[in-house]
């Protein structure tokens, strides 16, 4: 008996398969290709790259903090975020996360904004306290000299590289020069190399 009804059922669906219409295929999308014709003249060529890209990340707790050290020239290990913010900057608190999250966020961008907003205004306070040698912002008597020394000291970049960015530094300056606080430009310069993906991500 449950064999001819096995057997009832299966003829059923079968039946119902053959009656319906086959599925049709999707078109293929197309897929935009970088040409090599639209990579710079002195990229290497395609063929010849070995190793396979990746998604950009972010820094690390560890390492904002010794950065901002080093941005503000004060003895390593001076900068110490609360213990709170970290975790949720992704610092593992070894209960619910065990490796620290280092993919780039709108909370962790977020994040960053306040903090340099922070960051930049207590800089530009103690920058006026400071020796000419140990100032970040008025180190030199030239705007564009301190500019592309605060680039230096947020990216690394410098010479022929540092053109563009210096030119959209001072627009930055200006724009934020009418403030009354006396280093307004600098600290808004600051908080756009704060936030910049050349500081922040790798």
């Amino acid at each position: 008996m449950k064999q001819t009804i096995y057997l009832a059922l299966s003829g059923l669906l079968l039946g119902a398969c053959a009656g319906a219409e086959a599925p049709v295929a999707p078109e293929p999308q197309a897929v935009g290709q970088t040409q090599a014709t639209d990579l710079p003249a002195d990229h290497p060529s395609m063929t010849q790259l070995q190793t396979l890209s990746r998604g950009p990340r972010r820094m690390s707790v560890d390492q904002l903090e010794r950065s901002l050290d080093r941005i503000a020239n004060v003895e390593l290990g001076s900068v110490k975020l609360p213990a709170d913010l970290a975790v949720t900057l992704g610092k593992p608190d070894f209960i619910r996360a065990t490796e620290e999250s280092l993919e780039p966020s709108p909370l962790f961008m977020k994040f960053m904004v306040d903090l340099g907003g922070i960051f930049c205004t207590n800089l530009g306070e103690s920058d006026a306290l400071r020796p000419e040698q140990d100032r970040v912002y008025t180190r030199y008597p030239e705007r564009d000299d301190n500019l592309a020394y605060m680039l230096v000291r947020f990216t690394g970049i410098e010479g022929e590289a540092a053109a563009p960015y210096l030119s959209r530094l001072a627009q930055v300056y200006e724009a934020a020069s009418a403030s009354p606080r006396p280093l307004a430009g600098y600290e808004a310069a600051c908080l756009a190399l704060f936030t910049s993906p050349e500081f922040l991500l790798y």
